[in-house]
């Protein structure tokens, strides 16, 4: 077995008899950017002559990269890397539901993790018995010996949790499902008419199958009627990846979660292990942050409509102008809060951007250890098992949340 960090891995061909499995299964056949992906990190990490991955070689040995390309502004591997993470849930749900083994790339990461196997550390042997006289001494003897050696391995050695098991603790230990919630979504669509009309008069879109916009322009009569309103149909990008991201951490934990959408109340059923997703379009976190120190604001000013986080205590706030319809800015800020009942073992985590972007490093920050660790440097003593809220910012590039860095933590 090859040593990795302070995990064991399978035995290389146990690891890549398993590989052949997943990449041939429904999750990876459609996408060959995905088991090229797959592949490739596996393999790296098989290798013991091989660095540990990092971000910049997946970017210029896998996808043909400029050894000297702004991973800030290109986020290929990172986008790639969370769609793996879906798709290597799905098939563990699926598929691969019996596997004992099991490839694992935690969020934060481009390490894969081998779990289980024959060769697995969790399935070794026990001590063979001694050959001859004294056996039942020997054999407490033994035993005694090795838990006093697992005791003081455990004290020594066992590591603590991490900021990122700290704060979803209640969420990963508990046994209901965790409810995302996402909010109502609202948009347009020119009616069927008017859709046919734009085909009559360009066939070629017929035979190609492409997908169309519709450059609408003299000639085109376009009635009130032609607009039709669609309630929760579409999911932004932001929420999206902060579902597949959020997703990713619950199912390699073993824990299930559902989603709903819409006008459903988040806790109906009384259900107490809720994650709220989105800020302006999700009205139910809008009402939990509503009397909070950092809350949501929207305002109509000189220089248009205004979208913000205001801190109660301070009147700081940070803000950005006229998102709608397309949110074309560099920079975005997201709220996250936790809220928990000890009383009835409940939690409530809401996150959302001022646009898609903020909720997407939302995402980003609650789902990685390197995100969660700058919320810890910054929290007050004690804040594992208090209510907290966390002002974010990312940069956007690309149309993707780059580089979110934590701000501000308030802990009660």
């Amino acid at each position: 077995m090859a040593e990795r960090g302070d995990r064991l891995a399978p035995n290389p061909p146990e690891v890549r008899e398993h590989l052949e499995r997943i990449l041939a299964s429904a999750a990876f056949r459609s996408s060959r950017r995905s088991r090229e992906f797959l592949r490739f990190v596996v393999e790296r990490t098989l290798d013991p002559e091989e660095p540990p991955l990092k971000e910049r070689t997946i970017g210029v040995d896998l996808f043909g990269r400029d050894p000297g390309y702004d991973t800030h502004e290109d986020a290929i591997v990172r986008v790639k890397a969370n769609e793996i993470r879906k798709r290597l849930a799905q098939y563990y749900q699926t598929e691969g539901a019996a596997e004992t083994l099991r490839i694992e790339l935690e969020p934060g990461s481009y390490t894969p993790l081998f779990r289980g196997g024959a060769g697995s550390a969790d399935e070794a042997p026990p001590p063979p018995e001694p050959p001859s006289g004294g056996r039942k001494r020997v054999r407490w003897a033994v035993a005694g010996g090795l838990a006093l050696v697992a005791a003081l391995a455990v004290a020594l050695v066992a590591p603590r949790a991490s900021p990122l098991e700290k704060f979803w603790g209640p969420m990963l230990k508990g046994q209901e499902p965790i409810l995302f919630y996402l909010g109502e979504s609202v948009s347009y669509q020119l009616s069927r008419r008017v859709q046919d009309e734009f085909l009559r008069r360009n066939p070629g879109y017929l035979k190609s199958l492409k997908t169309y916009g519709l450059p609408l322009g003299p000639g085109f009569d376009i009635r009130p009627e032609d607009l039709v309103l669609l309630r929760n149909v579409n999911v932004s990008t932001g929420e999206a990846m902060t579902i597949a991201n959020l997703g990713s951490l619950f199912l390699v934990r073993g824990r299930r979660f559902e989603m709903k959408f819409g006008d459903v109340t988040p806790g109906a059923g009384g259900a107490p292990l809720v994650v709220l997703v989105g800020a302006f379009n999700n009205p139910w976190t809008v009402a939990a942050t509503r009397d909070l120190r950092y809350h949501y604001m929207r305002d109509l000013t000189a220089e248009g409509a205004l979208w913000g986080i205001q801190d109660r205590e301070t009147g700081r706030s940070w803000k950005l102008f006229n998102l709608q319809p397309l949110p074309n800015t560099s920079i975005d800020y997201a709220l996250i809060t936790r809220l928990l009942d000890a009383r009835r073992g409940a939690m409530t985590v809401a996150l959302g951007g001022l646009a898609q972007f903020g909720t997407e490093a939302a995402g980003q920050v609650l789902s990685s250890p390197e995100g969660m660790e700058q919320i810890a440097r910054l929290a007050a003593p004690g804040w594992e098992s208090r209510n907290m809220q966390v002002v974010i910012q990312t940069e956007v590039a690309g149309l993707a949340a780059v580089s979110p860095k934590v701000l501000e933590v308030h802990v009660w």
